[in-house]
């Protein structure tokens, strides 16, 4: 076959081609190395472009351990589209099918398709269907002895010829369609019965829709029962249900399958681990909930009463954590300091409510779904930092007139009267807006973390809050009482992005 570049040519800065790695409808894949020796794989957009171009940037910022990452999209200058992509050295299940024609034992393929459930659930989880699994789109990396999953061109969504005389590369597509897919319906069940037609596959070594043109298997799809002969008996009403012609029958996630499958063979056997437990023991099919599906091609599925209903209860829970936090402060801080006053923790925890609602409503309703560019986010931190300090300020300032605070001395009285309210808020704004600038608020929010919560980075951005009032010092003289409940806040502000944004633990 020939490809279109050959290997030491350089069509996108800094990769070095090595050696092509595969064709197909959307044009063609490279392995790649860069100047600094990172090895990628360069995928050459050249047909549907536009189609290719959408789920690439819906999948580019979402990050499992078993789908293969998507680095980069980038134009050459010749105006061709390059999707820069993890390089996964390892087999396809394709090649494992070659290599194995009369199928493998199920105890085998059990782990991966758990690996498989895991990422294809946590897409459908980010509102977007694969539309193309295949075994030439899971690879086993070889960095695992029983092999660790990885799923390739996701949410990339494929067009189907309409030509029959145009159709061999959607061959390979056509024989894990869907029945309703003929129809122009899509929907996480589509994946669902992809996956079952692979599990199959993988038992037997054959397909469970076979014939010689596209309408054809589509026919056969749509009409004929698979040959359930040969076929390990525990597996086959798992696959009954994967395979059935009406969607609203199948399992409503991979992950239910796949813990079905391990019902059927027992868990008890020792060479089938079991699931992890954040495993949801009864997940509600997609087919359940309210989503509209667009008929045109697209892999896209936004469920907005979804994400306002986060949203509202991520605000929910900031609101409570904040005002548990700050009285469990203030009850600390008045047995080592009673001459605190009662004020200087209410403004800390409403400032810090206020800024990680703000910062919540980016996450949650843009940057989860589409994560700009760096100095995007870096001017939006700014500026939603300059405006907090602002109103941190006109807080600070009007609750000596909302509570009519009696203070202690009467230097404090004094002062408080000749501080200005604009000249409190310039020190505000200029002080969290370097604060926000400096500090990535986002990553702790990202569903793919770790962990929910970790202490690490709210003990750094506490640090770097102290430095920045000890900068703040060499040009203007602070006392201890105006400083310390900045630097709090900024430490409530971090512990509160991560207890109240959505998490979404790693699989398989």
């Amino acid at each position: 076959m020939t490809f279109l570049y050959e290997p030491g040519s350089r069509p996108l800065e800094p990769y070095t081609i090595k050696h092509a790695l595969g064709a197909g409808g959307f044009g063609e894949v490279y392995y790649a190395v860069s100047d600094a020796g990172k090895e990628v794989a360069l995928k050459c957009l050249r047909r549907d472009c536009d189609t290719e171009l959408r789920g690439v940037r819906a999948c580019l910022n979402l990050w499992h351990p078993h789908l293969v990452a998507i680095y980069d999209l980038r134009q050459s200058g010749d105006g061709t589209w390059w999707v820069i992509m993890e390089y996964v050295a390892g087999p396809t299940w394709s090649a494992l099918l070659h290599d194995n024609p009369n199928g493998l034992k199920l105890e085998r393929i059990l782990p991966w398709f758990r690996q498989l459930a895991g990422a294809v659930d946590f897409l459908h989880q980010h509102g977007i269907v694969h539309r193309d699994l295949k075994p030439s789109n899971v690879f086993l990396a070889d960095c695992s002895p029983a092999g660790h999953v990885k799923v390739g061109d996701c949410g990339l969504s494929k067009i189907m010829a309409r030509q029959p005389s145009q159709t061999h590369t959607q061959l390979g597509t056509v024989y894990y369609m869907a029945p309703e897919m003929a129809q122009g319906k899509y929907g996480p069940a589509v994946d669902v019965y992809a996956a079952g037609v692979m599990l199959y596959q993988l038992l037997t070594g054959r397909l469970p829709f076979d014939g010689q043109s596209v309408q054809e298997i589509l026919v056969r799809h749509l009409t004929d029962e698979p040959d359930w002969s040969g076929l390990p008996s525990v597996a086959v009403p798992v696959l009954r249900q994967a395979l059935a012609k009406d969607p609203a029958t199948r399992f409503g996630s991979l992950c239910e399958m796949v813990q079905q499958l391990e019902q059927s063979l027992g868990n008890a056997s020792s060479t089938v681990a079991r699931p992890p437990e954040n495993w949801p023991s009864q997940q509600v099919p997609y087919r359940s909930r309210p989503t509209a599906l667009s008929q045109e091609p697209s892999t896209i599925i936004y469920r907005p009463i979804n994400r306002w209903y986060e949203l509202a209860r991520s605000l929910l829970i900031s609101a409570v954590g904040g005002a548990a936090v700050t009285s469990f402060l203030a009850v600390i801080g008045w047995n080592l300091r009673p001459d605190i006053p009662w004020a200087d923790f209410a403004w800390m925890g409403t400032f810090a409510v206020l800024a990680s609602w703000a910062l919540l409503v980016f996450q949650r309703l843009w940057w989860d779904y589409q994560w700009p560019e760096a100095w995007i986010r870096c001017l939006i931190r700014l500026t939603l930092g300059m405006l907090l300090g602002a109103v941190g300020a006109w807080l600070g300032g009007a609750s000596w007139r909302w509570d009519d605070v009696a203070l202690p001395t009467s230097w404090m009285v004094q002062q408080a009267r000749q501080a200005t309210l604009w000249q409190n808020g310039l020190r505000g704004a200029a002080y969290y807006g370097v604060l926000f600038l400096l500090t990535p608020w986002e990553h702790l929010m990202r569903l793919n973390r770790q962990t929910r919560f970790d202490w690490n980075p709210a003990l750094l951005i506490t640090l770097g809050a102290g430095l920045l009032v000890w900068f703040w010092q060499q040009w203007e003289p602070l006392r201890w009482a105006e400083t310390w409940p900045k630097v709090l806040a900024a430490s409530l502000i971090a512990l509160l992005l991560q207890w109240a944004s959505r998490y979404q633990p790693p699989s398989g």
